[in-house]
């Protein structure tokens, strides 16, 4: 029965997928008792729906019971107990909890590297996770020590032109111009920018997001006429995506490279449309 609620939940059929793993986990207690690492399973998963469908507290509470049966049954190293720390401290990241969830992701990716090594899709996942919650709290500089780590691990572990590489590659070139370091971030986001758009397309929030780490990287390195044509047909492509937030960042964008080539009006313009967005 978790198979299918696993199956149902890939499927986005998220009020079946509950109902069969609320079922799992009864059954599955009373037949095998709660410790069983079954139950632990449907706890886990049933945690994946909740956390999906937007319930931190329901999501929060079975993979809490999750992680209690997989250290019980399994002790506090062990792959399960790596997966349910990790799930667990994107719940805490979304409740703005971020002291308790990078405590959780650093032992995760701690049990990773002993389980897999550093050359583990896995590892370099968990890097990634731990790298976002550092640029969200703008702690810009450790985030870009690990996302570095990020990009050699994703590197080792599928190579230089795979997606994942290139997006986290795309993150560390946004922190290192939050940084003020543009020379840094410029070879980073051409590196990453054609691979994210020849995956997503060039209209997706990845591409459109390394697409502005770009322009503004052309800007900041005194290379603005470069930089234009970038800016332009992201900030058009952002105002047909309505994400509000997207939107700002490109107009912001837009505005530094028209003061750059000496265009205040169309900057001043631009910056004043940025401003009234919320």
């Amino acid at each position: 029965m978790n198979e299918l609620g696993w199956v149902l939940n890939i499927q986005r059929k998220r009020d079946e997928a509950e109902i069969i793993l609320n079922q799992s986990r009864d059954m599955g207690a009373s037949l095998l008792g709660n410790a069983h690492p079954d139950v632990g399973n449907a706890h886990y998963t049933l945690g994946t729906v909740r956390y999906a469908r937007g319930d931190n507290p329901g999501a929060e509470r079975e993979l809490r019971a999750a992680l209690d049966i997989y250290v019980a049954a399994h002790g506090d190293n062990h792959p399960s107990v790596a997966s349910a720390m990790d799930t667990l401290a994107r719940v805490l990241v979304r409740q703005k909890r971020l002291t308790e969830a990078e405590a959780l992701m650093r032992r995760s990716i701690a049990m990773r590297l002993r389980f897999l090594g550093d050359s583990s899709a896995d590892y370099a996942a968990g890097l990634v996770g731990l790298a976002n919650l550092m640029r969200d709290r703008a702690d810009f500089a450790q985030a870009a020590q690990v996302y570095a780590e990020a990009v050699a691990a994703w590197d080792r572990a599928v190579g230089a032109d795979h997606p994942d590489t290139a997006t986290a590659r795309a993150r560390l070139a946004g922190v290192l111009l939050d940084l003020g370091r543009p020379v840094e971030a410029l070879p980073h986001a051409e590196a990453a920018l054609p691979v994210i758009r020849n995956r997503l397309g060039e209209d997706h929030h990845e591409s459109l997001r390394t697409a502005l780490a770009l322009g503004r990287a052309l800007t900041e390195c005194g290379r603005a006429p470069e930089a234009d044509p970038i800016l332009a047909q992201t900030l058009s492509l952002a105002r047909a995506k309505r994400r509000p937030e997207l939107l700002k960042q490109a107009l912001t964008a837009q505005a530094a490279c028209h003061r750059a080539r000496e265009r205040p009006d169309e900057a001043a313009s631009l910056e004043a449309e940025a401003a009234a967005i919320e």
